[in-house]
């Protein structure tokens, strides 16, 4: 059998005008192509290409709108694939694709001379892509593009898998590989920036302006303005993935089948194409060890992949990666070396004793080494606390992706099905479920972000995540009426055809809220812990009694559950509270 499917679509095609209101222009190509090659062979092909661009009007009419830049993202995959037959009860699959996606964000003042400004040519000169200048004034609208205003990445996924699947009696075996390739690029040059805030025309002391005082715009004609100019490279880079497993699905009954399974996957960390990778060494010498009294052994700086017998990775690869699958109306799931941001300089938990003398001034033994004016280390004095931190040269020192969380899913799941003679089909799907985890969501975009409360504790964060769900209930249905012709009500004449064929349908969804989680301020004096400081239990419930009260000035939990974190100490309330949630949703 040889077939040849092509479906093209063009959702929208508009030429953009400075007028427009925002706008989106999306095309669509795929092509599939089937060749049986013999009785026990198949190959089949796919090519499928799109592109969409968003973009934002200008609302001054001009170059300097403080809109988004237009963003273009392209994007192909195509694929080969190979059946064999080899038996009746055996067949091997393998197939090779390739994935490509794009973002390209470009601004209409792409090829702006900033020199026309005023600025000077080395200005230019250091810039890859020339573009009007981020300026943003005091009291007044930003200047510009927001956010990224020139981008363009190119991210392409290599893989190649091969299963194997074996039919043996009530026994159905699969093993098989899953190799892919990781690559991205990405360039994102950034424009001038120009910030103006008012403070140095905020008098009569500038370095004290009150808060009606001040005009940006009057700092910018001043030619008091701040001008910063970021410089970033070009990002190549690359990392591969391997994975090897096998399952056995036993069908136990004619209405029951058990699913036991293991997976092994392998991720190495990113490579540099270029060797450019630099990442935080905490433990390379100092360039400032021996010179301030009193630190003679100073560590921490820039290291460089490759560099002085060190590897071409910045991360250490995570070898411990079996996922075991056992499917049986049951679902768990554990997760380790999840990623977290730390923070490696927090005050050693001892030094907490110290209390209040934490606090106090004592002369800088960094002055005159450290001359950042910016920084509290170029002054005369510094808090003792600081010098007692690990990385006393430093004020922070964060390590984004740190692997050390983890997770604990368990699930019941429950699917019911039926359909009737009579045209009524139902779907009942629930899941009674719960996590437990140590780390939060890492982007925040499906949940709170946040960092270790104490840096040297992990497990004390290990509560309900932020994510949980207890119950989930999902139920659709459909009902064809019965008109029409083969039905039992105006099956004949000529209104048959046209009222024949009709169906009624919906969803019902219902899912429990997710867990709240209560702050307290950070009094802690720990220099870097207690980002995310929670208070102590007083051994009430938090719960309300009846549950909480949706009515202005009601309490949504009990107060009295809680009290302030006293200083030099961190919380015992854990990160998400176990008998408080969110409002569910019933739709």
């Amino acid at each position: 059998m040889n077939q040849i499917e092509i479906f093209f679509s063009i959702l929208q095609r508009k030429v953009l005008t400075p007028n427009d209101f925002p706008s989106l222009d999306a095309g669509r190509v795929d092509l599939r192509v089937d060749h049986q090659l013999s009785s026990k062979h198949l190959i089949f092909g796919h090519y499928d290409w799109f592109e969409n661009l968003n973009a934002m009007p200008l609302v001054y009419n001009n170059p300097a709108s403080p809109v988004e830049s237009p963003n273009r993202i392209p994007g192909t995959n195509w694929m080969i694939n190979h059946t064999w037959t080899v038996s009746p009860a055996s067949i091997f699959e393998h197939h090779f694709s390739v994935a490509e996606s794009q973002v390209n964000r470009s601004p209409r003042h792409l090829g702006f001379d900033v020199t026309s400004l005023g600025f000077p040519k080395y200005i230019p000169e250091s810039q890859r892509a020339a573009q009007f200048p981020q300026v943003s004034i005091g009291g007044l609208s930003l200047l510009g593009s927001t956010g990224t205003t020139y981008s363009a990445v190119v991210s392409t996924t290599t893989q190649y898998a091969a299963p194997l699947t074996l039919l043996r009696g009530r026994h159905t075996l699969k093993s098989g590989v899953d190799l892919r390739l990781y690559h991205t690029t990405m360039d994102r040059p950034s424009p001038v920036g120009i910030s103006a805030g008012g403070s140095f025309t905020g008098g009569p002391n500038p370095q004290a302006a009150s808060a009606p005082s001040g005009r940006g715009l009057a700092d910018l004609l001043l030619g008091t303005a701040g001008v910063s100019v970021l410089i970033r490279p070009v990002w190549d880079y690359q990392h591969p993935y391997y994975a090897a497993y096998t399952q056995d699905e036993i069908k136990l009954t004619a209405r029951l089948t058990l699913t036991l399974g293991l997976r092994y996957s392998l991720e190495k960390p990113w490579t540099s194409v270029d060797d450019i990778m630099v990442f935080l060494d905490r433990f390379s010498p100092s360039p400032l060890a021996g010179q301030v009294p009193g630190f003679p052994d100073l560590r921490g700086g820039l290291g460089f992949t490759g560099a002085e017998g060190r590897g071409w990775r910045t991360q250490i690869t995570d070898t411990d990666n079996f996922d075991p699958r056992i499917d049986i109306g049951y679902a768990g799931n554990a997760g380790v070396a999840l990623p977290t941001s730390v923070n490696y300089n927090q005050l050693p938990m001892q030094q907490l004793s110290l209390g209040t003398a934490l606090n106090q001034l004592v002369p800088n033994p960094f002055y005159g080494v450290i001359t950042d004016p910016t920084s509290t280390l170029s002054r005369t004095q510094v808090q003792r606390g600081q010098l007692l931190r690990p990385y006393p040269h430093f004020l922070n020192m964060y390590e984004t992706q740190v692997p050390v969380g983890h997770s604990v899913y368990h699930a019941l799941q429950l699917k019911l099905e039926r359909r009737s003679s009579q045209g009524l089909a139902v779907l009942l799907a629930y899941t009674h479920s719960k996590i437990i985890d140590n780390v939060s969501e890492f982007s925040g975009s499906m949940g709170f972000a946040t960092n270790p409360n104490n840096n040297y504790c992990y497990p004390c964060d290990r509560s309900l995540s932020y994510q949980q769900v207890p119950d989930v209930l999902r139920l659709s249905y459909r009902y064809e009426l019965p008109l029409g012709l083969g039905k039992p009500y105006v099956n004949r004449g000529a209104l048959a055809p046209l009222i024949g064929g009709w169906s009624v349908a919906g969803f019902i969804s219902a899912d429990y809220g997710t867990p709240v989680s209560v702050l307290s301020p950070n009094d802690s004096n720990s220099f870097g812990g207690g980002e995310s400081m929670r208070p102590n239990a007083t051994g009430q419930r938090a719960r309300l009694d009846g549950g909480p009260k949706y009515a202005d000035g009601a309490l949504y939990y009990n107060p009295a559950a809680f009290a302030r974190t006293p200083q030099f100490a961190f919380g015992n309330v854990t990160r998400a509270l176990p008998d408080v949630r969110i409002p569910g949703n019933v739709n």
